[in-house]
């Protein structure tokens, strides 16, 4: 998890929640093809074939490690993201 990006921890969490990359790139602001890019980056570096995959990993791990987050106080995220991290 140290070696996400800001954009990829946003565009993992609205994996989890269920959107499809058009979605994320709509809500984010981020073109498609970036998106598609960002996810296929994720599928890599969790090694697993699929969304639903990388999806199912981490709802099991409690909101992606809770913990981790708010003992790190990530600042290269989005406030969305922040906002929805501190508030577990």
């Amino acid at each position: 998890m140290n070696n996400l990006t800001g954009l990829e921890l946003d565009v993992l969490r609205l994996i989890i929640e269920g959107y499809t990359n058009k979605q994320i790139a709509e809500k984010i602001l981020y073109s498609p093809s970036l998106i598609n890019k960002k996810v296929s980056e994720l599928l890599k570096k969790f090694k697993v074939s699929n969304r639903t995959q990388l999806a199912i990993m981490f709802k099991n791990y409690d909101k992606i490690n809770t913990w981790f987050f708010k003992k790190n106080c990530l600042n290269n995220i989005s406030e969305e993201l922040n906002e929805w991290i501190c508030a577990g």
